[in-house]
């Protein structure tokens, strides 16, 4: 369903359907059940290339080395229906719907309100973004004779850098 507003809108004093008669605060979902499924539409393109290589140390028996390289990126666009927020407080002071000439009822929003209020607070919002990730591994590993009863001592040792980065602006282009 459309989200919450980010903050509350502020229902006049003067309001027609104010029982209260001063200021209030309406923290509320507007279209409640005046609007369809939130349907997200999704797309995402992701693009990974890794490789590695790997080897023996001649001049030290049992001694292997590998090394790895990774990088992917993910570009990422998804829309969903909203709120038009500046609309929604627009309405909430006598001035949504086409002409900027109508209220939006807080206190009725299921069978309160017009259909033209209500299409003229429905928008759509997007995200458009995109990830990646880089990373090189490293490790060495091996055996070597302590004169141990239990037999050859193994050592392992690794690494791994990695960086990682994402844009992420919200395109909050609200349009009705």
């Amino acid at each position: 369903p459309p989200s919450l507003p980010a903050t509350g809108g502020i229902v006049p004093f003067n309001h027609p359907n104010n029982p209260f008669g001063f200021n209030a605060v309406c923290i509320c979902r507007p279209l409640a059940s005046n609007s369809e499924p939130g349907v997200i539409n999704r797309k995402n393109e992701t693009i990974r290339v890794a490789g590695g290589l790997e080897g023996d140390f001649k001049l030290i028996p049992d001694w292997t080395w590998n090394v790895g390289m990774q990088y992917s990126t993910n570009y990422y666009r998804y829309n969903y229906p909203d709120t038009r927020l500046d609309r929604f407080y627009a309405a909430l002071r006598g001035q949504g719907g086409p002409n900027n000439n109508e209220w939006f009822n807080p206190f009725g929003a299921s069978t309160g309100n017009s259909a033209t209020v209500l299409a003229d607070i429905k928008g759509d919002a997007s995200r458009v973004g995109k990830t990646s990730l880089f990373t090189i591994d490293g490790m060495l590993k091996g055996e070597f004779d302590l004169g141990l009863s239990g037999g050859n001592a193994g050592l392992a040792l690794g690494m791994q850098v990695r960086k990682e980065s994402r844009s992420d602006p919200i395109t909050e282009s609200l349009k009705g």
